[in-house]
């Protein structure tokens, strides 16, 4: 029994010692691990923070990028906005609506203070004299006198280099009270007397249909005689083509005459309704709806 206990007691402390002795290496085995993670750590950790720093100038690098982005973006914007507000103060003009190209324009639908207003916007508000009235959007004419000035402006002039259109809507009477029945004129006093001038009339006798044209002389003078008049409603319409050099007549969008290009330049006011002169001649009786200058040919449609 002795011997039993005395061998349980040997290996017992064996046991002991196996786990003592196999219990060191294991914690030596640990602390060097950990030692060396801590090394690993130490080591790796001035790497981490390069790095690190590396990222952040790449990220500060991209915000300076994108802050230039922005600023280019705020510079174009700016650009833009500089752009549209010059846009908005340039007056475009379209090529394909006449509506635009108006320089001066007379519809008669009403008289407010003696004058008819320029429907161009420039100014050039025709004065009425006499006894003219406004019926169904027109003006009416039919005593001595009754007339409607433009005063002379630079909108009517036009070189021989320049195109323009003038169209002029009208219903003759049958009637002229003293002398060639003139619908509109610029320059003309008296045939006697010429100026450089042009304009249509409705001639005596033959009740012709007269579109005119002179330049200083009296030699100048130039008539173009086209339809017989008539009692019905016409559209008369001027077109100088300074490309082509050509100034055309045209009734109700039909041409009628031709010739080359003038130089209409004068100082002279515009008449409607009779010459312009002191005794009342070429009296106008009957309806006249719009007249309409343009600063382009527009070749009116049959």
């Amino acid at each position: 029994m002795k011997k039993i206990k005395i061998i349980s007691i040997i290996l017992v402390v064996a046991i002991v010692m196996c786990i003592v002795i196999g219990c060191k290496p294991q914690q030596n085995n640990d602390v060097s691990e950990m030692t060396t993670i801590v090394s690993e750590d130490e080591a790796t950790r001035p790497v981490e923070t390069t790095e690190v720093q590396t990222t952040v100038t790449e990220i500060e690098t991209t915000v300076t990028e994108i802050e230039t982005t922005v600023t280019a973006s705020e510079t174009t914007v700016t650009e833009s906005e500089t752009t549209a507000k010059a846009e908005e103060t340039t007056i475009k003009v379209d090529p394909l609506d006449p509506t635009k190209h108006i320089v001066a324009g007379w519809t008669f639908d009403e008289i407010v203070d003696g004058k008819v207003v320029d429907i161009s916007g420039n100014g050039n508000d025709a004065i009425v004299s006499g006894n003219c009235k406004i019926y169904k959007g027109a003006v009416y004419m039919e005593d001595l006198g009754d007339h409607i000035l433009v005063k002379d402006s630079d909108d009517l002039d036009f070189t021989v280099d320049e195109s323009f259109t003038l169209s002029v809507r009208a219903q003759w009477d049958g009637e002229y009270p003293d002398n060639w029945a003139c619908l509109i004129n610029r320059g003309l006093m008296l045939a006697t007397n010429a100026y450089k001038y042009y304009g249509v009339w409705i001639s005596t006798g033959n009740q012709v249909i007269q579109f005119g044209t002179s330049n200083e002389s009296q030699t100048g003078i130039t008539n173009y005689a086209s339809m017989t008049a008539d009692l019905g409603w016409h559209t008369y319409t001027i077109v100088q083509d300074a490309g082509e050099g050509t100034l055309c007549f045209y009734i109700d969008g039909e041409l009628y005459s031709s010739t080359t290009a003038k130089d209409f330049v004068t100082d002279e006011d515009l008449f409607i309704g009779y010459n312009g002169n002191k005794d009342d001649q070429g009296q106008w009786v009957g309806l006249i709806d719009e007249i309409i200058f343009y600063d382009i040919a527009i070749v009116p449609e049959a």
